[in-house]
Protein backbone atom coordinates (compact mmCIF):
# COMPACT_ATOMS: atom_id res chain seq x y z
CA UNK A 1 0.00 0.00 0.00
CA UNK A 2 1.28 3.44 -0.94
CA UNK A 3 1.43 5.60 2.15
CA UNK A 4 0.59 9.30 1.67
CA UNK A 5 3.43 11.79 1.78
CA UNK A 6 3.66 14.01 4.86
CA UNK A 7 5.27 17.46 4.97
CA UNK A 8 6.56 18.73 8.32
CA UNK A 9 7.02 22.47 7.88
CA UNK A 10 9.29 24.39 10.26
CA UNK A 11 9.11 28.17 9.81
CA UNK A 12 11.82 29.93 11.80
CA UNK A 13 13.31 33.31 12.60
CA UNK A 14 16.23 34.01 14.96
CA UNK A 15 15.93 30.62 16.67
CA UNK A 16 19.51 29.35 16.57
CA UNK A 17 19.12 28.06 20.15
CA UNK A 18 16.13 25.87 19.33
CA UNK A 19 16.10 25.00 15.61
CA UNK A 20 18.39 21.96 15.91
CA UNK A 21 16.08 20.23 18.37
CA UNK A 22 13.07 21.03 16.20
CA UNK A 23 14.68 19.58 13.05
CA UNK A 24 15.98 16.46 14.79
CA UNK A 25 12.55 15.76 16.31
CA UNK A 26 10.95 15.94 12.87
CA UNK A 27 13.57 13.77 11.16
CA UNK A 28 13.26 11.24 14.02
CA UNK A 29 9.66 10.44 13.12
CA UNK A 30 9.50 6.76 12.16
CA UNK A 31 7.14 7.38 9.23
CA UNK A 32 8.69 6.51 5.86
CA UNK A 33 7.18 8.89 3.30
CA UNK A 34 8.26 12.14 4.92
CA UNK A 35 9.74 15.50 3.99
CA UNK A 36 10.99 18.05 6.53
CA UNK A 37 11.10 21.64 5.32
CA UNK A 38 12.72 24.60 7.08
CA UNK A 39 12.08 28.15 5.88
CA UNK A 40 14.35 30.73 7.52
CA UNK A 41 12.71 34.15 7.43
CA UNK A 42 15.97 36.05 6.89
CA UNK A 43 17.27 35.49 10.42
CA UNK A 44 19.92 37.81 11.84
CA UNK A 45 21.54 35.04 13.88
CA UNK A 46 22.99 31.64 12.87
CA UNK A 47 19.69 29.82 12.45
CA UNK A 48 20.38 29.05 8.78
CA UNK A 49 23.91 27.77 9.48
CA UNK A 50 22.62 25.44 12.18
CA UNK A 51 19.99 24.07 9.81
CA UNK A 52 22.46 23.56 6.92
CA UNK A 53 24.03 20.65 8.76
CA UNK A 54 21.00 18.47 7.93
CA UNK A 55 21.08 18.96 4.15
CA UNK A 56 22.76 15.58 3.83
CA UNK A 57 19.45 13.92 4.67
CA UNK A 58 17.44 13.42 1.47
CA UNK A 59 14.19 14.09 3.37
CA UNK A 60 15.35 17.56 4.40
CA UNK A 61 14.82 20.80 2.46
CA UNK A 62 16.08 24.24 3.49
CA UNK A 63 15.00 27.65 2.20
CA UNK A 64 15.88 31.21 3.18
CA UNK A 65 13.77 34.27 2.41
CA UNK A 66 15.68 37.17 0.85
CA UNK A 67 13.81 39.57 3.13
CA UNK A 68 11.72 39.11 6.24
CA UNK A 69 8.09 38.38 5.29
CA UNK A 70 6.76 37.81 8.81
CA UNK A 71 5.59 34.78 10.74
CA UNK A 72 2.28 34.22 8.94
CA UNK A 73 3.77 35.13 5.55
CA UNK A 74 6.35 32.40 6.12
CA UNK A 75 3.56 29.96 7.03
CA UNK A 76 1.85 30.71 3.72
CA UNK A 77 5.01 30.41 1.65
CA UNK A 78 5.81 27.01 3.10
CA UNK A 79 2.31 25.60 2.65
CA UNK A 80 1.67 26.97 -0.85
CA UNK A 81 5.16 26.96 -2.41
CA UNK A 82 7.38 24.41 -0.66
CA UNK A 83 5.27 21.57 0.78
CA UNK A 84 4.46 18.68 -1.55
CA UNK A 85 2.84 16.25 0.87
CA UNK A 86 -0.76 15.15 0.91
CA UNK A 87 -0.76 15.91 4.63
CA UNK A 88 1.01 18.76 6.40
CA UNK A 89 2.09 19.73 9.91
CA UNK A 90 3.35 23.22 10.80
CA UNK A 91 5.74 23.47 13.76
CA UNK A 92 7.46 26.70 14.78
CA UNK A 93 11.24 26.52 15.03
CA UNK A 94 11.28 26.72 18.83
CA UNK A 95 8.89 23.77 19.29
CA UNK A 96 9.64 20.09 18.88
CA UNK A 97 7.99 16.67 18.67
CA UNK A 98 8.49 14.15 21.47
CA UNK A 99 6.43 11.24 20.14
CA UNK A 100 8.37 9.50 17.35
CA UNK A 101 5.23 7.58 16.40
CA UNK A 102 2.99 10.62 16.08
CA UNK A 103 2.96 10.82 12.27
CA UNK A 104 2.69 7.04 11.88
CA UNK A 105 -0.21 6.84 14.33
CA UNK A 106 -1.94 9.75 12.62
CA UNK A 107 -1.69 8.21 9.16
CA UNK A 108 -2.84 4.85 10.51
CA UNK A 109 -5.99 6.54 11.82
CA UNK A 110 -6.52 8.37 8.54
CA UNK A 111 -6.35 5.10 6.59
CA UNK A 112 -8.90 3.46 8.89
CA UNK A 113 -11.58 6.17 8.85
CA UNK A 114 -13.55 8.15 6.30
CA UNK A 115 -13.55 11.87 5.54
CA UNK A 116 -10.72 12.82 7.89
CA UNK A 117 -9.43 16.36 7.44
CA UNK A 118 -7.23 16.65 10.55
CA UNK A 119 -5.54 14.53 13.22
CA UNK A 120 -4.51 16.16 16.51
CA UNK A 121 -2.48 15.27 19.57
CA UNK A 122 -1.87 17.00 22.88
CA UNK A 123 0.99 19.21 24.02
CA UNK A 124 3.51 19.68 26.78
CA UNK A 125 3.90 23.38 27.58
CA UNK A 126 7.38 24.31 28.76
CA UNK A 127 7.76 27.67 30.48
CA UNK A 128 10.98 29.67 30.59
CA UNK A 129 11.37 28.92 34.31
CA UNK A 130 11.36 25.17 33.60
CA UNK A 131 7.76 24.52 34.61
CA UNK A 132 6.02 21.89 32.47
CA UNK A 133 2.28 21.37 32.00
CA UNK A 134 0.89 18.44 30.01
CA UNK A 135 -2.40 18.93 28.17
CA UNK A 136 -4.10 15.96 26.52
CA UNK A 137 -6.97 16.72 24.14
CA UNK A 138 -8.75 13.40 24.63
CA UNK A 139 -8.88 10.63 27.22
CA UNK A 140 -8.68 8.09 24.39
CA UNK A 141 -8.26 7.93 20.62
CA UNK A 142 -11.53 8.79 18.89
CA UNK A 143 -13.10 10.29 15.78
CA UNK A 144 -15.10 13.48 16.23
CA UNK A 145 -17.38 15.40 13.90
CA UNK A 146 -15.71 18.61 12.79
CA UNK A 147 -18.48 20.82 14.15
CA UNK A 148 -18.07 19.21 17.58
CA UNK A 149 -14.45 20.41 17.56
CA UNK A 150 -15.52 23.85 16.33
CA UNK A 151 -18.30 24.25 18.88
CA UNK A 152 -16.13 23.16 21.82
CA UNK A 153 -12.99 25.10 20.93
CA UNK A 154 -13.41 27.23 24.05
CA UNK A 155 -12.90 24.06 26.11
CA UNK A 156 -10.10 22.33 24.21
CA UNK A 157 -8.29 24.17 21.46
CA UNK A 158 -5.96 22.05 19.33
CA UNK A 159 -2.23 22.87 19.42
CA UNK A 160 -1.04 24.07 16.03
CA UNK A 161 2.13 21.95 15.97
CA UNK A 162 0.07 18.93 17.03
CA UNK A 163 -2.25 19.09 14.00
CA UNK A 164 -1.65 17.03 10.87
CA UNK A 165 -4.06 18.39 8.27
CA UNK A 166 -5.18 17.68 4.70
CA UNK A 167 -3.08 20.02 2.63
CA UNK A 168 -5.24 20.37 -0.49
CA UNK A 169 -8.31 21.40 1.51
CA UNK A 170 -6.18 23.82 3.57
CA UNK A 171 -4.96 25.45 0.37
CA UNK A 172 -8.45 25.58 -1.14
CA UNK A 173 -9.94 27.42 1.86
CA UNK A 174 -7.04 29.86 2.19
CA UNK A 175 -5.08 28.66 5.22
CA UNK A 176 -3.06 31.40 6.95
CA UNK A 177 -4.61 34.16 4.86
CA UNK A 178 -5.21 36.39 7.91
CA UNK A 179 -2.00 37.96 9.22
CA UNK A 180 -3.05 37.90 12.88
CA UNK A 181 -1.71 36.40 16.12
CA UNK A 182 -4.15 33.47 16.01
CA UNK A 183 -3.94 32.78 12.28
CA UNK A 184 -3.60 29.09 13.17
CA UNK A 185 -6.87 29.09 15.17
CA UNK A 186 -8.69 30.94 12.41
CA UNK A 187 -7.49 28.47 9.77
CA UNK A 188 -8.06 25.27 11.75
CA UNK A 189 -11.56 26.34 12.83
CA UNK A 190 -12.60 26.70 9.18
CA UNK A 191 -10.89 23.47 8.13
CA UNK A 192 -12.63 21.22 10.66
CA UNK A 193 -16.01 22.19 9.18
CA UNK A 194 -15.08 20.14 6.09
CA UNK A 195 -15.03 16.70 7.70
CA UNK A 196 -14.08 14.56 10.67
CA UNK A 197 -11.21 14.94 13.13
CA UNK A 198 -9.18 12.24 14.86
CA UNK A 199 -8.26 13.09 18.45
CA UNK A 200 -5.28 11.15 19.80
CA UNK A 201 -4.61 10.59 23.47
CA UNK A 202 -0.85 10.83 22.90
CA UNK A 203 1.18 14.00 23.45
CA UNK A 204 2.62 15.18 20.14
CA UNK A 205 5.32 17.55 21.32
CA UNK A 206 6.54 20.54 23.30
CA UNK A 207 5.39 24.14 22.99
CA UNK A 208 7.88 26.56 24.48
CA UNK A 209 6.18 29.43 26.30
CA UNK A 210 8.48 32.47 26.42
CA UNK A 211 8.51 36.21 25.84
CA UNK A 212 9.22 35.87 22.10
CA UNK A 213 5.96 33.98 21.41
CA UNK A 214 3.67 35.76 18.97
CA UNK A 215 0.82 35.31 21.48
CA UNK A 216 2.63 37.71 23.81
CA UNK A 217 2.67 40.59 21.33
CA UNK A 218 -0.47 42.29 22.70
CA UNK A 219 -0.53 45.72 21.07
CA UNK A 220 -3.83 47.56 20.59
CA UNK A 221 -3.72 46.80 16.87
CA UNK A 222 -2.95 43.10 17.38
CA UNK A 223 -5.80 42.65 19.86
CA UNK A 224 -8.27 44.27 17.46
CA UNK A 225 -7.07 42.34 14.42
CA UNK A 226 -7.09 39.08 16.34
CA UNK A 227 -10.88 39.28 16.72
CA UNK A 228 -10.87 37.93 13.17
CA UNK A 229 -9.82 34.56 14.59
CA UNK A 230 -13.43 34.40 15.83
CA UNK A 231 -15.46 36.49 13.38
CA UNK A 232 -14.02 34.86 10.24
CA UNK A 233 -14.77 31.25 11.31
CA UNK A 234 -18.18 32.41 12.58
CA UNK A 235 -19.06 33.88 9.19
CA UNK A 236 -17.60 30.83 7.42
CA UNK A 237 -19.77 28.47 9.48
CA UNK A 238 -22.83 30.62 8.73
CA UNK A 239 -22.04 30.40 5.01
CA UNK A 240 -21.90 26.60 5.27
CA UNK A 241 -25.41 26.46 6.74
CA UNK A 242 -24.74 25.76 10.41
CA UNK A 243 -27.32 26.84 12.99
CA UNK A 244 -27.07 30.61 13.55
CA UNK A 245 -28.38 30.42 17.15
CA UNK A 246 -25.67 27.93 18.16
CA UNK A 247 -23.07 29.99 16.36
CA UNK A 248 -24.02 33.20 18.17
CA UNK A 249 -23.60 31.39 21.51
CA UNK A 250 -20.27 30.04 20.29
CA UNK A 251 -19.08 33.50 19.27
CA UNK A 252 -19.86 34.93 22.72
CA UNK A 253 -17.97 32.12 24.44
CA UNK A 254 -15.00 32.67 22.15
CA UNK A 255 -15.02 36.45 22.64
CA UNK A 256 -14.95 35.89 26.40
CA UNK A 257 -12.08 33.40 26.09
CA UNK A 258 -10.06 35.79 23.94
CA UNK A 259 -10.65 38.96 25.96
CA UNK A 260 -10.19 37.21 29.30
CA UNK A 261 -6.91 35.72 28.09
CA UNK A 262 -5.74 39.16 26.94
CA UNK A 263 -6.62 40.69 30.30
CA UNK A 264 -4.72 38.02 32.26
CA UNK A 265 -1.68 38.40 29.99
CA UNK A 266 -1.67 42.17 30.36
CA UNK A 267 -1.98 41.95 34.14
CA UNK A 268 0.85 39.40 34.25
CA UNK A 269 3.02 41.76 32.22
CA UNK A 270 2.08 44.72 34.44
CA UNK A 271 0.31 46.45 31.52
CA UNK A 272 -2.62 47.54 33.69
CA UNK A 273 -3.14 50.70 31.66
CA UNK A 274 -4.07 48.58 28.63
CA UNK A 275 -6.53 46.41 30.56
CA UNK A 276 -9.15 49.16 30.38
CA UNK A 277 -8.69 49.27 26.60
CA UNK A 278 -9.39 45.53 26.40
CA UNK A 279 -12.59 45.95 28.41
CA UNK A 280 -13.73 48.70 26.03
CA UNK A 281 -12.99 46.52 23.01
CA UNK A 282 -15.06 43.73 24.54
CA UNK A 283 -17.92 46.21 25.03
CA UNK A 284 -17.82 47.10 21.33
CA UNK A 285 -17.64 43.46 20.28
CA UNK A 286 -20.47 42.12 22.48
CA UNK A 287 -22.06 43.87 25.46
CA UNK A 288 -23.00 40.62 27.20
CA UNK A 289 -19.39 39.45 27.01
CA UNK A 290 -18.30 42.80 28.49
CA UNK A 291 -20.74 42.34 31.39
CA UNK A 292 -19.48 38.83 32.10
CA UNK A 293 -15.87 40.05 32.08
CA UNK A 294 -16.76 42.91 34.41
CA UNK A 295 -18.65 40.68 36.83
CA UNK A 296 -15.82 38.16 36.72
CA UNK A 297 -13.46 40.95 37.80
CA UNK A 298 -15.84 41.98 40.58
CA UNK A 299 -16.00 38.39 41.79
CA UNK A 300 -12.22 38.15 41.83
CA UNK A 301 -11.96 41.34 43.86
CA UNK A 302 -14.69 40.13 46.21
CA UNK A 303 -12.65 37.03 47.04
CA UNK A 304 -9.75 39.25 48.02
CA UNK A 305 -11.90 41.34 50.37
CA UNK A 306 -14.11 38.51 51.56
CA UNK A 307 -12.77 38.58 55.09
CA UNK A 308 -13.15 42.35 55.25
CA UNK A 309 -16.77 42.58 54.18
CA UNK A 310 -17.81 39.14 55.36
CA UNK A 311 -19.18 36.01 53.70
CA UNK A 312 -22.55 37.54 52.82
CA UNK A 313 -21.08 40.08 50.38
CA UNK A 314 -19.04 37.33 48.80
CA UNK A 315 -22.09 35.11 48.25
CA UNK A 316 -24.03 37.97 46.66
CA UNK A 317 -21.20 38.62 44.22
CA UNK A 318 -21.00 34.95 43.36
CA UNK A 319 -24.75 34.74 42.67
CA UNK A 320 -24.53 37.73 40.34
CA UNK A 321 -21.63 36.13 38.50
CA UNK A 322 -23.43 32.82 37.98
CA UNK A 323 -26.58 34.62 36.85
CA UNK A 324 -24.70 36.34 34.04
CA UNK A 325 -22.65 33.25 33.26
CA UNK A 326 -25.86 31.25 32.75
CA UNK A 327 -27.32 34.07 30.67
CA UNK A 328 -24.27 34.10 28.45
CA UNK A 329 -24.02 30.36 27.90
CA UNK A 330 -27.75 29.79 27.61
CA UNK A 331 -27.85 27.26 30.47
Amino acid sequence: MNMPKVSIMIPTYNQEKYIRQSIVSALSQNYGNLEVIVSDDCSKDDTYKVAEVYLGDSRFKLFRNESNIGRVGNYRKMLYSYATGEWALNMDGDDYLIDKDFISASIEGIMQHQNIVLVAGGKLTMYSDGTKIMTAISSGDRVADGFEIFNNWHKTSLPHFGCLYKRDIAVDIGFYKEDIISSDWESILRLVLHGNVILLKRIAGVWRKHDANASNQLTDENITLNLQSITKPYNYAISRGYDSFLLRKWQRKMFFLLFYGNILALIENASLRNVVDVYMRSYKADKRVFLKLLINAILTVSVAIRFILGRKAFMVARKIYFFWNNSLTGK
